[in-house]
């Protein structure tokens, strides 16, 4: 273990953000920080860096720890090249190499030295760890992945752009290797090849990394474990976020089933009571079920924020069958990024793709006569109607209320008619006396979808329409794309989005434009030289067997659960005493103990899952 809350407590004026939060972190662990945009996950990675403070409990790191987060990384001298400012990193692997040979020296005089010999191993260790025999490889290789060119490399910094000055900061972050990397959303501003590249990177990481991610395919590559924060608490999964809805849903189905029986167990007691209160003969029985009551540990039901925008696009009118048609249309402002011919049907939904800089805002910026075209013709069909989503115009700063906002887009609806469309896009009570420009990144995307929506467009053009927006909100965006009876022509970079909703896909890659009929999983595998067999011999369907379960088999293993998760808990907190914390084999030891309990409380649940579902 390298990190360690115990009972964390943080509260900002008047709002809770955390009560009694436990969790630590082992060395080697992937973890992804998830829930709503509010629930403190941005907190909670500034109190494990350093920025934020506890206002109580107990805060636990191991002997040299190092943490680094992105959003703290900066660029030291804007005068330097790219590759001198990452090169800086490289400072680190020649201290630790001044170290050892300095341990090297004093061995020589004292061979038998048992700190010295220890020292030395730790620091060959950090040495190694942090890439000290192949780091200029590692350096160019980094680089390279994030998109720079042989060019950039010697260009200087204060030259580059925002994006790429942050790309330069992410870069030393990776090479500087921490015992744990905080990431908050790495794959903002971030084309799709160099996610794919992170990903793989990440995966293979030696030490610990904590991520806040929106993006679920992201997650699910690559982290092995999911911290649930919601009202306060954060509550720990195992396995990627995919396992994780699978299971939390399961713990509130198995939850409630624990709390109906209680809530019958209680009304019996309660008759019971009533019943006896009065009878001289029951009274000591009366008394003894009162007293069972008052120590009963009430079982709570845990709430969860499933709260999402409700949108239900639909077009005013048909339009014609062929919605588009672009001929050796060249885009770009100074030089061409991309020439593009193809031709748009009504119902489709196509996703423009490819690495930042081909072409793809710049295109949808064209043919929605934004700028101006370099070359070439498109052409809009008969009676199409077009409504746009623009990535930079959803975060403009306005000193309107959001109804005022609304109003002035659509002055012919009532004031009754505007606060309930706001209600459906999550705008309740005094959120529409809400200026404009106070609003979050994901409320302003909220508020321009909602005037997309209202304009019954029977074309929706969309440049990233999915930014600033969490998890569960993508996924009830996807869902009104997918009922949508219009065209849709989007730009992307998030690939579950684009596989939920793309029934065609176009890359721009090399100034060229590639044209694939199907979804975005399908042209991966297209991609990957991937055959998909459609015929497969029949499967052989077994009858299920039902199981019995006796009452003493339930209980046995519903007593075993609860003793396992009180073993795990009096581990967990003997890891805070001195004696333990401070001696890392010991240390290990009760480490190893919690992760062997817990597996053997995994498979425990495995089968008692199995008896709840079995339960009429």
């Amino acid at each position: 273990m390298i990190y360690q809350i115990k009972d964390g407590e943080k509260q900002f004026l008047t709002t809770i953000v955390f009560d009694g939060i436990d969790f630590n972190i082992k060395r080697g662990e992937k973890v992804a920080l998830v829930g709503r945009n509010g629930a403190g996950k941005t907190t909670l990675m500034r109190i494990i860096a350093g920025e934020e403070a506890l206002d109580a409990g107990q805060e636990y790191k191991s002997p040299n720890f190092e943490v680094a987060y992105l959003s703290q990384s900066s660029v030291e001298d804007e005068d330097n090249t790219v590759l001198e400012e990452v090169g800086l990193v490289f400072n680190r692997v020649k201290a630790v190499m001044a170290d050892i040979e300095k341990v090297t020296q004093e061995l020589e005089a004292s061979p038998e030295d048992k700190d010295l010999l220890r020292r030395y191993d730790n620091l060959s260790v950090k040495f190694d760890m942090l890439g000290g025999y192949n780091f200029e490889f590692e350096m160019l290789r980094v680089l390279t992945n994030f998109g720079f060119v042989d060019e950039q490399l010697h260009q200087v910094v204060k030259t580059l752009s925002g994006g790429e000055k942050t790309k330069v900061a992410f870069a030393k972050l990776l090479l500087q290797k921490p015992d744990l990397l905080l990431l908050d959303e790495p794959t903002n501003h971030l084309d799709l090849s160099t996610i794919e590249w992170l990903e793989g990177y990440l995966k293979q990481y030696e030490q610990a990394l904590i991520i806040v991610s929106h993006d679920q395919m992201f997650i699910d590559t690559v982290v092995d474990k999911i911290w649930d924060i919601e009202y306060g608490k954060i509550t720990p999964y195992v396995g990627n976020y995919s396992n994780f809805e699978v299971l939390k849903e399961q713990n509130m189905l198995t939850q409630r089933k624990h709390f109906i029986e209680q809530q019958k167990e209680i009304k019996r007691l309660e008759e019971l009571i009533e019943k006896f209160r009065y009878n001289a003969n029951k009274a000591a029985f009366a008394q003894s079920k009162i007293k069972y009551l008052e120590r009963m540990d009430k079982i709570e039901l845990d709430r969860a924020d499933k709260q999402v925008f409700k949108a239900n696009f639909k077009s005013g009118i048909r339009g014609s069958n062929k919605v588009l048609e672009v001929n050796e249309l060249e885009v770009g402002y100074d030089h061409v990024l991309a020439k593009l011919s193809f031709e748009v049907f009504r119902g489709e939904k196509i996703a423009i793709i490819g690495d930042n800089g081909t072409g793809k805002s710049t295109f949808v910026r064209t043919i929605m006569e934004k700028i101006p075209k370099l070359a070439g013709e498109y052409l809009w069909g008969h009676s199409i109607t077009k409504a746009y989503f623009d990535q930079e115009l959803a975060q403009v700063d306005s000193k309107k209320t959001v109804l005022e906002d609304m109003w002035d887009a659509y002055p012919g609806l009532t004031q009754s008619e505007v606060r309930t469309l706001l209600g459906n896009f999550l705008f309740s009570a005094d959120d529409v006396f809400k200026q404009v420009s106070v609003l979050s990144g994901g409320e302003k995307v909220r508020l321009s979808l909602l005037k997309v929506m209202l304009s019954k467009a029977n074309t929706l053009v969309l440049d990233e329409p999915t930014n600033h927006l969490d998890i569960l909100s993508k996924r009830s965006l996807a869902d009104a794309m997918n009922t949508y009876d219009g065209t849709i022509i989007f730009v992307s970079h998030d690939r579950h989005f684009i596989n939920e909703v793309a029934s065609k896909v176009i890359i721009l890659k090399d100034n060229k434009i590639d044209i694939f009929n199907g979804t975005y999983a399908e042209y991966k595998d297209r991609e990957l030289n991937q055959v998909v067999v459609s015929t497969k011999p029949a499967e052989v369907v077994k009858a299920k067997v039902s199981k019995t379960y006796s009452n003493n088999w339930v209980k046995k293993i519903e007593a075993d659960i609860e003793a396992l998760e009180t073993k795990i808990d009096e581990l967990e907190a003997s890891t805070f005493d001195q004696e333990v914390y401070e001696d890392f084999v010991i240390l290990q030891g009760v480490n190893e103990k919690i992760d062997e309990n817990k597996v053997k409380l995994e498979e425990l649940y495995g089968e008692y899952y199995e008896y709840l579902e079995s339960i009429d």
